[in-house]
């Protein structure tokens, strides 16, 4: 089992991200949150590893990289507080085996 968490400033997003994992049979949602000084807060704490695949890479328009920007500043910041944080930039429509699979 894969523990999660989710982080979005849309309760309409957070809503729909969970409901999505809870139907990923080795997902488990552990935490929700609506502002990152609450998820800082839980991930000093913890003392495993915390993987973070984020898709936000590859050509978008400018709006999206502003986001992908600010979402590896606020990793990076996360990284200070817990070296057990580990993220990656994916593209999901680089492998043509899992791009289905990313895009939905």
């Amino acid at each position: 089992m894969i523990n999660c968490i989710i982080l979005d400033d849309e309760p309409l997003a957070i809503k729909v991200i969970e409901n999505f994992i809870k139907k990923i049979d080795f997902l488990d949602c552990i935490a929700t949150f609506s502002n990152a000084n609450d998820a800082l807060n839980t991930i000093k704490n913890v003392d495993s590893p915390i993987v973070i695949d984020v898709f936000l890479e590859g050509e978008f328009p400018s709006e999206f990289r502003r986001l992908r920007d600010e979402t590896q500043q606020l990793l990076e910041e996360f990284t200070v507080y817990n070296a057990n944080v580990k993220f990656d930039f994916i593209n999901p429509l680089t492998e043509e085996k899992t791009r289905d699979q990313n895009i939905q």
